[in-house]
């Protein structure tokens, strides 16, 4: 768990002969039934292109329900040194607020919510803030997922995630905050 509350989890894996089913479980702190997840596995931010549907273009992936909640993937061995294949595969895993919005924070590194980096994200009515951390100076890109309703009225099942990119610029104090907001509220029924 990056951050002792969540909003993220990483799970490396390697050596994987078939697919590994992580089970809600397995999750530390235990999450909410109801609680939505996003996954990604780790390329550096490359997968991820501001402005398109998160689930649609292969940004994130969305939990798979039931026990199984992500799948960890086969390994495909194609770094095989003296018959061994320690190629790891970092798989990150993230909550969303209650009002549907989701931090990922620096798709770039492969811890991209460091506590070392960022405050625990704070839920806004309509979006999401965090207090960024580095050297004087420094831009920092911040990613995380707009909720944008489909229909009017419509189900959680409705919500498209639409990815957003945001730069800071760290201040003299060595730190500044970044805010993702919507314009307007989403409509959900429950």
């Amino acid at each position: 768990v990056t951050h002792a509350l969540g909003p993220s989890w990483m799970f490396i894996s390697f050596k994987l002969v078939e697919k590994w089913g992580i089970p809600r479980g397995d999750f530390y702190p235990a999450l909410p039934a109801s609680t939505r997840l996003v996954g990604r596995r780790f390329d550096g931010g490359a997968g991820c292109m501001e402005g398109e549907d998160a689930l649609a273009s292969g940004c994130v992936v969305e939990n798979l329900g039931g026990n199984v909640t992500f799948e960890l993937p086969a390994s495909d061995f194609s770094n095989t040194t003296g018959g061994t294949e320690y190629r790891p595969v970092v798989t990150t895993v993230w909550s969303e607020c209650p009002n549907h919005w989701i931090l990922l924070g620096e798709l770039t590194k492969y811890v991209s919510l460091s506590d070392k980096r960022f405050s625990p994200p704070e839920c806004l009515s309509s979006g999401v803030s965090t207090n960024v951390t580095g050297a004087h100076g420094e831009h920092v890109e911040v990613w995380a997922l707009q909720p944008v309703a489909e229909a009017a009225g419509g189900s959680e099942d409705s919500i498209k995630l639409i990815v957003v990119k945001k730069e800071v610029v760290i201040g003299a104090s060595g730190s500044n905050t970044i805010v993702f907001e919507s314009s307007g509220s989403i409509s959900i029924d429950a």
